[in-house]
């Protein structure tokens, strides 16, 4: 059985995931970090690498259904992220097999949780920057 658990950013997809895999004793993957290890670079680098989304996408749906078809004889959690993408890995979700669910929250609930950090050190943002990363996730969340 592979459990796909999809989601906007900071929706807690990685937590979900890694403490359901441990109390079923399902192997976790992270999509976004296989992704990273895949093309050795940070998310921001993956993106600025594949700079269509559409291309992009098609990358992440690659990535995917490799991590699929390495663990097909293995329980597996895997934290994917949104689904925009579907179309490169939809044959995956008809695989009576493969459980798919999608994680919803509020944009107040996600701003609580969120750490702004930069990409590629890790430290936090100024609070300028933090402000205006929010009011565009906010835009891009509520459409």
């Amino acid at each position: 059985m592979t459990i796909l658990i999809f989601g906007i950013p900071c929706i807690g997809k990685t937590v979900t995931g890694e403490r359901l895999a441990q109390i079923l004793g399902y192997k976790f993957i992270d999509h976004d970090l296989e992704i990273r290890k895949t093309f050795n670079t940070s998310q921001q680098g993956f993106m600025d690498a594949h700079p269509w989304p559409d291309g992009r996408g098609k990358v992440k749906g690659e990535i995917l259904t490799r991590i699929i078809e390495e663990n097909r004889n293995e329980n597996t959690v895997i934290a994917v992220g949104v689904m925009w993408y579907s179309k490169y890995f939809v044959k995956h979700l008809k695989n009576p097999d493969i459980f798919a669910v999608e994680l919803l929250d509020s944009p107040e609930n996600l701003f609580d949780r969120v750490i702004y950090t930069d990409d590629d050190t890790d430290e936090i943002l100024p609070q300028e920057e933090i402000d205006e990363l929010k009011e565009r996730y906010s835009k891009s969340i509520m459409k």
